[in-house]
């Protein structure tokens, strides 16, 4: 059929809606009645079937299988012949007919044997009413079960979820098929469809339930087909509207022509019981009883029926007996409440008696031992002494009772008392307390062993009563544990076979930590009965216990098909997957405990985990994300305990993680959220990590992240993770020695922890570009190669290597890094520092085309306009193209550039004017970059900012003016209002304040005016104290030591001097593992000496200490130029050559140095060398 012709017949338009498809295909129904017009229903029916696959199937997609099979070869042959064959009931149930149909050779054909195939399983996945041994010819034949994960790609995962389970199952319960009578062709599958939808309702007798079964049978009786099982529907439905006659004898009839037809059986039985007819129903139970082909659900279904009875008849011995029986079989709710209805009316009954026999005592005892009302029973026979008979059954019934109140020890001598009448019975001295003792009955050798076996459950009680109370040192665990052990293995001495016997020595001997023996008990048992399940369940926790995966998850899958509804055993198998990273199979479990309907709280709350970790976009972390919520309401509703709730919640919190890449519609921070929700409900060392993790990475809070590692760490926890986190928190501490001891700590517990080396890496490399240090060096570039031999090369270690060259000053090395980095990874940062290295080598043309293409690069990793702007400047200086270099920058302002290279970019205008002694110009870019270039007014809002322009405005004449003339004093003043301005604002900017301050200070020293300046400086400095952290601290403490040097107040000279020099020394702090004195370090040969000992020099010229300063000036001469300097010599080295020519009183010599200075700076003059020359002149006139 086309589909215009299928939806013509079901009288709508195509349509993908399927209940639009069910609602046509009912209304159709009425008009069309199988006796009158059974090929018109058959046509409707298949019209119907379909109109459905057609729904079912995407767009764009073939949907009319009809039609599909017409159009194909070999093929469509086959899949026709597939359609016959299912189509007639006998050839469905035919073995032969589907073996001969799986050995069509277009099923092995290389063209078309992947379309047939597959083509059967799309057609079984609509038509799969077939009996078990078929599908298990089908699972023999394409191997489903080793192949289930490809068919779960191909069809649809509940269908391959049925064929496994009905391959792996065995057919008792299954739908006998063979006893479908009708016409070969009618439609089968509608007719069990709508009969399970009946079987499958909930029973109710109420008149429109009764009604609503009624329409059901009589829709089932329109399909011309019979079945046993429909007939005892039929049955049943007459006993429940009153027809009990009628439906009685349609029972007899039924179990006359199928007797070995357990349902029809017990179920016929059943309904003669509601019919009035106990007695028959009875009688028939017990015949079931009687036979020698009894299955065990109709076993316990006679045993439980016999014991309803019984409970009509107040016969309770009976009613126990039989419930127990049924129970012994198959332990339910419903074995549970008949004994238990069974030994309270015993009880009731037997302590109201004044006599009682021996045997009604012994009856009564066993009542209080099942009923778990011992205490009762205790104390009633404590009252009732005389009652006592002094045999071993009674005294076993005891010792239970003893032993369910915890009285252990009055228990152990109840068991003594029973050996004692075991011994006494057998008529030997020796009794059978040994096990080789073969003398008397097979029961009393039973009882025995039961005696030992008890106490050994006894002694392990006690054991666990001590370990409890914590009374349990190791030599009395090793006593008590070896008495119960000695115990429970004479029990098995006398009853060998007694698998429960042999399971306690399992319980002593996991106790004891006797693994392998365990283990070995374990399988002991397997071997005697292959479907003891709590041997395997022992022995699955034993080989966790021993690290021996593959049989944990071997044995889940033997102990499911067993019993499959303990969570343990599933809970076992998923931490096994999850330890090795596969969570599809650690998934699979969680589907088969759903399958199985196994209700546990931590099964839901490990699959928040592994649906976290399956997650590959973001619909799926939101389907992970809706589900944890769920969970977390539902274990909140069920009251459950508090560590898993609090679990749940941390599992969230990781499916939350901020760093996630697939939940990025999330709110960040809910990691932490739900972490400290975890921790409230449960202290756990999990959500203290998780809560570290979360500060320390996201969250920007280090002290708050240490708190909680530096906890788990005391707590126990010996984690590779967990030291890297604390290293982490230790560089943001900046205690880098400690984040180094760390990430080494990390890394003997994982060689192969990648972040590890990258961290060390860098650190070393911050370490040597903060002290320049060559051992820092060699180590940052030894962890760098390391990670690229382990984990491979990457662009960002030859990046790192660049840098650390460049600043070593090995220019050649520095750019065959970085060219291989650009090749790798043209980012922003990669050309700037190209950029750097080029213009170190004095190859400034190349230098500037680095630049530019940083901020052009398609990556913008390590973006910066401002540092670009800087470089391109300083290429432009060092090549005298002044005027190139202005419209260089005047250009850049009218790109899209950020707010800190357009800054930048008029600072450097600013400097390019000004050096070419256009200072109107230089004027007008200050201008234009703040607001305004005049001094009498404050222009800027913040007074930082305010401070920087002031800076810029005096230095175009005290940095680029060797002479600035009168007007500069003018300037001063003007700065000097500014700053008292600022000083006078009681505003919460304390450091821009200080800076106004200090940069006025600066103006006076540099015209020699230090009475003005110191008075700008002290302001300065009690602005600066009141900062958490002053940015300019060291300048401001030499330029209080220089000045007040040159007021000749030596001891305030010294004493800034000296927070000078501690704020450098500062730097070394981090030193110690080089095994040096800070003066050591400070004055050994390295890239950046000359700068260092230009430091040590000041502090000590300007604290009166000439000779250190001339042995500093000594070291400076013998060592290189620093690594970022292409100057044609060193303006810090002549400047302080001219102070010593000061101290020396050598006035001309004094004069050139600080010329030389003034001539070798990269940027304007020397300003500290021009205040020094105005001293030097204004002595010289004076003198």
């Amino acid at each position: 059929m086309s589909i215009q012709e299928i939806f013509e017949i079901l009288g709508i338009g195509p349509t993908r809606d399927e209940e639009s498809i069910r609602a046509a295909y009912r209304s159709r129904l009425t008009s069309v009645n199988p006796e009158d017009d059974p090929q018109g229903f058959m046509r409707l029916r298949g019209a119907y079937e379909e109109a459905v696959k057609y729904a079912r199937t995407p767009e764009g997609e073939a949907v009319n299988s009809a039609l599909w099979m017409e159009e194909l070869g070999p093929e469509g042959e086959f899949l026709r012949r597939l359609a016959d064959v299912y189509g007639c009931l006998p050839r469905r149930l035919d073995e032969a007919e589907w073996s001969g149909l799986l050995r069509e050779p277009v099923l092995a054909s290389l063209d078309g044997g992947e379309q047939a195939k597959w083509g059967l399983f799309s057609f079984l996945a609509e038509h799969y009413r077939l009996p078990g041994r078929i599908w298990k010819i089908l699972g023999e034949t394409f191997g489903i079960e080793e192949n289930a994960e490809e068919f779960k790609e191909r069809l649809p995962e509940p269908f391959v979820e049925y064929m496994l389970r009905r391959i792996q199952d065995d057919e008792e319960g299954d739908f006998p098929l063979e006893k479908l009578s009708g016409e070969p062709q009618a439609d089968y599958d509608g007719f069990l469809q709508l009969f399970f939808n009946l079987t499958n309702r909930e029973r109710g007798d109420s008149p429109e339930q009764l009604r609503e079964v009624g329409e059901i049978l009589e829709q089932l009786k329109q399909f011309g087909i019979s079945h046993p099982w429909y007939e005892l529907e039929q049955a049943d439905y007459l006993s429940r509207i009153g027809e009990t006659q009628r439906a009685a004898e349609m029972v007899r009839g039924l179990i006359r022509e199928n007797p070995e037809d357990d349902r029809v059986y017990m179920s016929g039985a059943f309904i003669l019981g509601v019919c009035g007819c106990g007695d028959e129903a009875g009688e028939l139970y017990v015949g079931y009883l009687k036979r020698n082909n009894q299955t065990v659900r109709g076993t316990y279904t006679a045993l439980l029926s016999l014991a309803r009875m019984a409970v009509i008849r107040e016969d309770w011995k009976s009613v126990r007996e039989l419930a127990g029986m049924a129970d012994d079989l198959r332990s339910t709710d419903a074995t549970e409440e008949l004994m238990k209805q069974a030994d309270d009316a015993l009880i009731d009954g037997l302590t109201g008696e004044e006599q009682l026999t021996e045997e009604q005592v012994l009856l009564l005892a066993g009542c209080f031992v099942h009923g778990k009302r011992t205490g009762e029973g205790i104390g009633f026979f404590e009252s009732h002494p005389e009652l006592v008979p002094d045999r071993a059954d009674f005294y076993e019934q005891m010792a239970l009772m003893y032993r369910e109140e915890e009285r252990y020890w009055e228990s152990m001598e109840a068991v003594k008392s029973w050996r004692s009448c075991l011994d006494r019975d057998a008529g030997g001295a020796e009794g059978l307390a040994g096990p080789e003792n073969t003398a008397g009955s097979a029961k009393n050798l039973r009882s025995m062993a039961a005696s030992l076996d008890l106490e050994g459950r006894l002694w392990r009680d006690i054991y666990y009563e001590e370990k409890r109370a914590g009374k349990l040192p190791p030599e009395m665990a090793e006593e008590l544990s070896g008495r119960a052990l000695t115990a429970c293995s004479r029990a098995i001495g006398l009853e060998p076979e007694n698998l429960d016997f042999r399971l306690h020595q399992v319980l002593v001997l996991k106790d004891r930590n006797a693994w392998e023996e365990a283990a070995g008990q374990c399988r002991e048992i397997i071997s005697m009965d292959d479907e003891a399940y709590w041997a395997y369940f022992y022995l699955q926790e034993i080989c966790e216990e021993l690290g021996q995966d593959q049989e944990v998850v071997n044995l889940f899958g033997r102990m499911i098909k067993i019993y499959p509804g303990h969570p343990e055993v599933y809970l076992r198998a998923l931490r096994v997957f999850k330890r090795y990273g596969r969570y599809e199979a650690a998934l699979d479990v969680i589907r088969r405990a759903e399958q199985a309907e196994v209700k546990s709280g931590e099964l839901l709350v490990e699959k928040i985990g592994v649906l976290d970790q399956l997650a590959e976009d973001e619909k799926d972390w939101k389907r992970a994300d809706r589900f944890a919520a769920n969970v977390i309401g539902w274990l909140k509703k069920s009251k459950a305990p508090r560590w898993l709730l609090a679990q749940a919640y941390l599992k969230r919190s990781f499916l939350n993680d901020s760093g996630g890449k697939h939940n990025q519609s999330k709110k960040l921070g809910l990691d932490r959220v739900y972490a400290e929700e975890s921790l409230r409900l449960n202290d756990s060392l999990s959500a203290r990590y998780a809560l570290g993790r979360y500060w320390i990475e996201y969250g920007g809070r280090p002290k708050m992240a240490y708190l909680h590692l530096k906890i788990c760490e005391k707590r126990g926890m010996d984690y590779d993770r967990l030291c890297y986190y604390i290293a982490r928190c230790h560089e943001r501490f900046r205690q880098w020695n400690k984040a180094i001891a760390y990430y080494q700590q990390a890394l003997e517990k994982n060689p192969e922890f990648s972040g590890c080396y990258w961290r060390l890496g860098l650190l070393y490399k911050q370490k040597f570009c903060r002290v320049c240090q060559p051992e820092y060096a060699e180590k940052a570039l030894y962890y760098i190669n390391l990670y690229d031999e382990k984990f491979g090369e990457s662009a960002e270690s030859f990046r790192r290597r660049a840098d650390i060259y460049l600043r070593m000053g090995e220019y050649d090395k520095a750019l065959k890094e970085i060219e291989e980095g650009v090749k790798r990874d043209g980012d922003s940062d990669m050309w700037l520092l190209r950029g750097k290295v080029l213009r170190a080598m004095r190859r400034y043309e190349e230098a500037i085309g680095s630049c530019e293409k940083s901020m052009t690069a398609e990556d913008l990793f390590g973006k910066d306009d401002e540092e670009c702007f800087k470089r391109v400047f300083q290429c432009f200086l060092r090549m005298g193209q002044l005027e190139r270099g202005a419209a260089y920058l005047e250009n850049a302002l009218d790109k899209d550039i950020d707010e800190d290279g357009r800054e930048k970019c008029l600072e450097s205008l600013t400097y390019l004017e000004s050096t070419a002694g256009r200072y109107d110009r230089a004027l007008d870019w200050i201008s234009e970059r703040y607001g305004s270039a005049d001094l009498t007014r404050r222009c800027c809002d913040d007074w930082e900012r305010e401070a920087e322009r002031m800076e810029e405005v005096l230095d175009i004449w005290l940095r680029f003016r060797e002479n600035p003339g009168e007007e500069i004093l003018e300037k001063c003043t003007q700065a000097a209002a500014l700053a008292d301005l600022a000083y006078a604002d009681s505003g919460k900017d304390p450091e821009g304040r200080a800076l106004a301050c200090q940069n006025a200070g600066e103006a006076y020293c540099r015209l020699g005016q230090y009475d003005t300046a110191i008075g700008y400086l002290k302001n300065a400095w009690e602005l600066a104290c009141q900062c958490k952290k002053y940015g300019y601290y060291r300048s401001l403490t030499r330029k209080l030591m220089e000045t007040y040097y040159w007021l000749g107040d030596l001891e305030e000279a010294r004493a800034f001097g000296g927070l000078y020099r501690k704020r450098m020394e500062s730097v070394y702090e981090e030193c110690d593992d080089l095994g040096l004195s800070v003066e050591e370090l400070m004055t050994r040969p390295n890239m950046e000496s000359r700068q260092t000992l230009y430091n040590l020099f000041c502090w000590a010229y300007y604290t009166g200490r000439g000779d250190q300063a001339r042995r500093y000036i000594g070291l400076m001469e013998q060592r290189d130029m620093c690594w970022w300097c292409d100057e044609d010599g060193c303006t810090e080295f002549w400047e302080a050559r001219g102070l010593l020519a000061m101290l020396d009183g050598s006035v001309e010599e004094a004069l050139a140095a600080f010329r030389k200075a003034n001539q070798v700076i990269w940027l304007g003059i020397n300003k500290d060398a021009c205040a020094a020359i105005a001293r030097l002149l204004e002595e010289s006139k004076e003198t």
